[in-house]
């Protein structure tokens, strides 16, 4: 390693523990918090740390993509819905993708292409650009699924990758944690390649350590905001009005 990469490295470490700070100034600074309270605001600043690193460190590859399980028990980050279950996987405009799983016996799964997740760093807020649900999901007699994403359709079940593309979301849905059930679920980058990554160099750990400390400030600066709002004395219409299309129709699953 060079003396520039290990400079490289080193101040990327820096701005990562700066913001990792940051956050826990916004956090903590000035609250006098309660034990319970205590504990609890460091899980949160551990779980955001933890979705930011598998973010860029386990799911960074588009050719190479996972699924990734956040908004769980422990890493949290916005308001996740408590019946549900999510999965994300990081993709790009350029490639085609199919995800299979296990369809399960949950009340609902959703499979989205996005542009993100939540609001962007540029501030535009994501936007999903396609979605196939329970209500048109194919699923054959061993209850298995599969969709693609992008290329020549060869599945029935199809959504078009799009510019903008960054993100496959898969949220299921919940109606009783002790009867239902999930199930596995895969994705694979169409003519991707079948070896493993080569070991990273320092000016790509760099590089994410970098991008790991911009999200971590995203994070801070979208909460100050966030904050910011709700103590504005402005009426604020939390419920806007739904998409042009309406409501869903009810669900009825296909085979």
């Amino acid at each position: 390693m060079t003396a520039s990469g290990r400079d490289r490295l080193r101040i990327a470490m820096d701005r990562y523990r700066r913001s990792l700070l940051d956050l826990e100034d916004f956090l903590l600074a000035g609250r006098g918090l309660p034990d319970v309270e205590l504990a609890a605001a460091h899980r949160l600043i551990l779980g955001i740390d933890k979705w930011v690193k598998d973010r860029f460190f386990l799911g960074a590859d588009p050719t190479r993509p996972p699924f990734i399980k956040f908004m769980d028990e422990f890493s949290q980050w916005g308001l996740g819905n408590p019946d549900n279950l999510y999965f994300s996987a990081q993709v790009d405009a350029s490639h085609a993708y199919v995800v299979r799983g296990d369809r399960g016996s949950c009340a609902d799964i959703c499979i989205e292409l996005r542009t993100g997740n939540g609001r962007l760093e540029s501030g535009e807020h994501s936007r999903t650009l396609g979605a196939i649900d329970a209500g048109a999901l194919h699923v054959d007699d061993q209850g298995r699924f599969a969709v693609q994403i992008g290329g020549e359709a060869r599945h029935p079940d199809y959504i078009a990758n799009q510019p903008g593309a960054d993100m496959v979301f898969v949220r299921r849905t919940f109606d009783d944690w002790e009867q239902e059930r999930g199930g596995e679920l895969w994705i694979e980058c169409v003519g991707g390649p079948a070896e493993p990554s080569p070991p990273p160099g320092s000016d790509e750990v760099a590089a994410k350590i970098e991008a790991v400390a911009r999200r971590l400030a995203w994070v801070t600066r979208i909460n100050h905001e966030q904050v910011a709002e709700f103590r504005t004395p402005l009426l604020v219409d939390a419920f806007p009005p739904g998409p042009a299309y309406g409501r869903p129709a009810p669900k009825t699953e296909r085979r």
